[in-house]
């Protein structure tokens, strides 16, 4: 399937049936198919703590408003074709505590809102081409630059 700026899809199986996850213009959505029934979830956006499209071969712009998904921990993005600037107001996702965006294309400065994220734990920025350094906040001063 394929959205807007964003596109993607994921699959895997729950209790035997698959579940197809996919991702487009800032619109999340489920589909559940089984037999010969398809049903289909959206707007659970608010109910949301864990992220994981990484490797989908998504293509296009993280969209910005991920950045109000507050009640987000874990957002992995990794191993895609993403372009553009990361998630500018990333500091309203205060319980953020996984941010992975390696392996991509994306550019620009990294906010500095996330030195503000006081649960980050894990921050995987390779392979991208940031032109700016990881900024100094609280939590990011325990983290190591290498790699």
């Amino acid at each position: 399937m394929t959205f807007g700026v964003l596109s993607g899809q994921a699959s895997t199986y729950y209790n035997g049936q698959q579940v197809d996850y996919y991702i487009g213009e800032y619109v999340f959505g489920t589909l559940l198919q089984s037999k010969r029934k398809v049903s289909e979830y959206r707007n659970f956006l608010a109910l949301l703590t864990f992220i994981d499209l990484s490797s989908t071969k998504l293509v296009g712009k993280i969209p910005q408003e991920l950045a109000s998904l507050e009640g987000l921990m874990s957002l992995n993005l990794s191993t895609n074709n993403l372009t553009g600037h990361m998630i500018q107001n990333i500091s309203q996702m205060k319980m953020l505590e996984v941010l992975d965006l390696s392996r991509n294309k994306l550019f620009g400065g990294i906010p500095t809102g996330l030195g503000s994220l006081h649960f980050l734990s894990v921050l995987d920025l390779l392979s991208n081409n940031f032109s700016s350094k990881i900024p100094s906040g609280n939590q990011l001063q325990t983290f190591n630059a290498s790699a």
